[in-house]
């Protein structure tokens, strides 16, 4: 495929802002384990099954958004917001549960 002068890719903002949120949503579930209060479980859950997916529909409507002659898609950036919404909702459900556990020890 020729690329040229002009090109429109895929935004990767929202790629990294993801990545960011993701890291987040793993350390929070992670140190949800340990000594942290149930609110970090929650802050978890926020960063991981919202932000995440919220994100990840921003990026799915940007990319929607930019179609024409000049765009050239990035499947890599695909794959990659693919996997970090996975394991983004993932640590967002752990968080939930650990959120459940401690409400139900009230």
């Amino acid at each position: 495929m020729a690329t040229y002068e002009g090109a429109i890719g895929v935004p990767l903002r929202p790629v990294f802002l993801t990545g960011l949120t993701v890291v987040a949503a793993v350390i929070l579930t992670v140190l949800g384990f340990g000594t942290l209060p149930w609110w970090c479980s929650v802050a978890g859950y926020v960063f991981g099954a919202l932000l995440t997916v919220g994100l990840m529909s921003f990026y799915r409507g940007e990319k929607a958004s930019r179609r024409s002659r000049r765009f050239r898609p990035n499947p890599m950036a695909d794959r990659v917001m693919s996997c970090l919404t996975v394991i983004g909702v993932l640590a967002g459900i752990i968080c939930a549960v650990q959120v459940a556990i401690e409400v139900a020890k009230w």
